[in-house]
């Protein structure tokens, strides 16, 4: 990568004019934007399934595509960023994320066609969340970064947030197609508009003290033992959560809840998972150590709202909304922070290889999910999705205990 692409994307700190302000804003829009065509279908799967688009083991398929495709291009999208940058990397993804939704408003009439075109918004997903990761290392000073990660991960929960926020719009007002054009337009949007954060008037911040010259990343580098471990937990994790992100909606309706209703449950969980984001991001800026045992007694927590869900009371999916979604899935700006304060030399190729078992669990978690449904129903597969985070939480532990002692 160019010497001048690097003093670029160093640009900006928090706390230092707007530059790294209009990082994490970035970096939240386009992370939103990658996400947009799955959780967009999820939100608005019963309205796909009264025109003859999807039946729930389809969702679960074409779910499980975006999520396999992400896996396999995240790594790939992790060192293209280390290697040309950032910027380049999102701009040419979001391109493809907006041709992705295009495809779903105008061409796609059953559930083969909606997972081609949800492979394709993967491939975007997979090469967005590295690079995101390393325009936020490179753009936020130390200090900030929990609650900068904390920031960009909000957006999976605020591309679910803007699909229940859809689901109403859609069945009253314009149908479904057009909010897939509404996705296109927010997407080349952001390609279009997203800049390098300026200084703010306040200067280029000197290499030297960029995240990886400060003294508590001086740590040695993560072992690729326990960094697998580690993707695995994530993949596990993922595998429950997504499940959840993925037919909370339908699980929701088939309880009881009007279509409508269910889709407001969807908001409020977002709200709540948005909101433990960036609240656990602004801790971790006040603590030392990698919080890794903070994400796995969370996912752990989740784990437990997740289960509840089987019992099919309509209190269980209010409990889930607010905890399912907030503590049981507001880790992962956590997860990805820890990676980066353990390794800050290479951001954007590491977190591509934590990147890529996420996408793996969150290919396989719906896609398992959806077929649990078809043989065994909604409880077995509520508590299956319950138990897979428990024992993401014992293994993200045990990949903490293979982590090199900080200085």
């Amino acid at each position: 990568m160019s010497a001048d692409r690097v003093r670029t994307e160093r640009t900006g700190r928090f706390g230092s004019g707007g530059g790294s302000f209009g990082a994490a804003v970035g970096a939240i829009a386009a992370t939103t934007c990658g996400l947009l065509g799955v959780f967009l279908t999820s939100a608005l799967a019963p309205l796909l399934r009264d025109d003859g688009i999807v039946t729930p083991a389809g969702l679960g398929i074409a779910t499980a595509v975006f999520f396999g495709v992400s896996a396999v291009i995240a790594p790939l999208g992790g060192r293209l960023a280390d290697r040309f940058g950032s910027l380049r990397v999102i701009r040419v993804a979001l391109m493809v994320a907006a041709a992705a939704l295009l495809a779903v408003a105008t061409v796609v009439q059953g559930w083969q066609g909606l997972a081609v075109a949800l492979g394709c918004a993967g491939a975007t997903n997979g090469a967005i969340q590295p690079s995101t990761n390393r325009y936020v290392s490179r753009l936020v000073s130390p200090q900030r970064q929990g609650l900068a990660f904390g920031v960009k991960q909000a957006a999976i929960p605020m591309a679910i947030l803007l699909g229940g926020l859809a689901v109403p719009a859609a069945a009253y007002v314009s149908g479904w197609r057009s909010i897939y054009y509404v996705g296109v337009a927010c997407a080349l949007g952001v390609a279009l508009t997203l800049r390098a954060p300026s200084s703010g008037g306040h200067g280029s911040t000197p290499p030297a003290t960029t995240a990886a010259a400060t003294p508590e990343h001086t740590a040695n580098p993560l072992p690729r033992a326990a960094l697998i471990v580690l993707a695995s937990g994530w993949g596990l994790a993922s595998a429950g959560a997504n499940a959840l992100g993925a037919f909370f909606v339908l699980g929701a309706v088939h309880a009881g809840f009007l279509t409508v209703t269910a889709g407001l449950l969807a908001v409020l969980g977002s709200l709540s998972s948005i909101s433990a984001r960036i609240g656990m991001g602004m801790l971790a800026d006040k603590r030392s150590g990698t919080n890794l045992g903070v994400v796995a007694a969370m996912s752990a927590v989740g784990a437990v709202s997740v289960a509840l869900l089987a019992t099919g009371r309509e209190w269980s999916f209010l409990f889930a909304a607010v905890i399912g979604y907030g503590i049981g899935w507001g880790w992962a700006g956590l997860f990805n922070y820890a990676i980066v304060r353990t390794s800050p030399n290479r951001p954007g190729s590491t977190t591509g290889i934590t990147q890529a078992g996420a996408g793996t669990g969150a290919c396989l978690g719906p896609l398992a999910f959806g077929a649990m449904l078809g043989h065994t129903g909604y409880p077995t597969a509520w508590m299956t999705a319950g138990l897979t985070l428990l024992l993401a939480s014992g293994i993200i532990l045990t990949g903490r205990r293979m982590l090199p002692a900080r200085p």
